[in-house]
């Protein structure tokens, strides 16, 4: 009998058989390659919020020794995937076109970015609080920081040059001393509540590392209202002074009620270079004779008003 010799090579087999054999293999992967079609033509691409679901992508191969069909089944987590301006447009404003699509769904999501932020901003400071050694001073003992709370707490119960610099330390230098710091906190909470944005256009910064610097902005501004019971002292790490000048990086200014500003370097010491502020010119006897100078003015300008209505009279 004529026979063929099978791609194995163990046993022979006669013209017919082998003919159906490559027919139905060839069937088979027809079907397969068809449904794979059908498949991705069925697949939905969710650009509105949803939760997070479990796609199947299916790839199917020829092996040329073999010419068997080898099917790929891989599972992976998809990201919700949101505008660059979903929460906040770049004027700082809510986006209020995407809150009023998207309803409550768009509140939740945002409420989450929120809680984040804020955890991770808080987690900083209490580190690098505890790391430069900043205490709570009370009555009777000394306190160790603990929680974020006991940062305003600290600053209310001591307003000395040392609690200013570590506060200083806490409050601005954590982020300072952190280039973009604001850029990959932005990645943890998208990669933890499994975000991703549309727009990979790298010069236009995301919501949610606008909504950092936001929010940072307010914590510090909380700290510093818990001075308003006791010293009232404020600390601000902005290179302009009053009079114009421009400060050092990593210099800070204190203000107190009578919004004097005191600038200080790094390590507590204080400024005394050029394009630092001169406190010493800002005492007591330096408003008393601007006030005299500014009563001699009224007088005169009174003195001029009274001698015109009496020519005119």
């Amino acid at each position: 009998m004529c026979g063929n010799i099978t791609a194995e090579g163990d046993q022979y087999e006669c013209d017919n058989c082998k003919q159906s054999r490559i027919k139905s293999q060839a069937e088979n992967v027809e079907s397969a390659i068809s449904a794979d079609d059908e498949t991705r033509q069925t697949t939905i691409l969710i650009s509105k919020l949803s939760p997070p679901c479990i796609s199947t992508e299916i790839s199917i191969g020829q092996s040329a020794d073999t010419a068997s069909v080898v099917s790929t089944i891989t599972e992976t987590t998809d990201y919700t995937r949101i505008e660059k301006d979903y929460f906040v447009t770049c004027a700082q404003h809510v986006n209020k076109k995407m809150k009023e699509r998207d309803g409550d769904i768009w509140k939740e999501l945002r409420r989450g970015v929120q809680k984040s932020i804020d955890e991770d901003l808080k987690l900083m400071m209490i580190l690098r609080s505890q790391e430069v050694g900043l205490k709570i001073k009370t009555e009777n003992d000394i306190e160790n920081v603990t929680c974020w709370t006991d940062i305003g707490k600290a600053w209310r119960n001591d307003d000395s040059i040392d609690t200013a610099k570590k506060l200083y330390e806490v409050v601005h230098a954590t982020f300072d001393d952190k280039s973009c710091y604001e850029i990959y906190m932005e990645a943890n909470v998208m990669k933890k509540l499994k975000l991703k944005y549309k727009d990979e256009e790298y010069k236009k910064k995301g919501c949610i590392a606008r909504m950092i610097i936001t929010r940072k902005s307010e914590l510090n501004k909380l700290i510093n209202k818990r001075s308003d019971s006791t010293h009232q002292k404020k600390i601000s790490s902005k290179r302009v002074d009053l009079l114009g000048d421009r400060n050092s990086k990593g210099t800070f200014t204190v203000k107190g009620p009578n919004n004097v500003p005191e600038c200080y370097k790094r390590d507590g010491s204080i400024c005394d270079g050029q394009k630092s502020v001169k406190i010493q010119e800002y005492d007591s006897l330096f408003y008393m004779e601007k006030i005299r100078k500014l009563e001699n003015e009224r007088n005169s300008v009174w003195n001029r008003i009274i001698i015109f209505n009496l020519v005119v009279s």
